[in-house]
């Protein structure tokens, strides 16, 4: 099974940012919640998700309302 090192490289930067402003929130005194909501909004525009072509998503389920 070959691993896809992209997807594994956004995982793992994104654990690195939460844990980092997580520290970082909680050292201003704030939940640590906050910076990892602050790292998810940093990382989300880098996952693979986002950046679905047309033809990946042409092969998706089509639900009973669209058919």
């Amino acid at each position: 099974m070959p691993h896809d090192t992209t997807l594994i490289a956004t995982i793992v930067m994104g654990l690195v940012l939460a844990f980092a402003f997580g520290f970082l929130a909680n050292r201003l005194r704030l939940p640590p919640l906050v910076g990892y909501l602050l790292a998810g909004v940093a990382i989300g525009p880098f996952t693979p998700a986002s950046s679905a072509t047309p033809t990946s998503r042409a092969s998706w389920p089509r639900s009973a309302s669209s058919s």
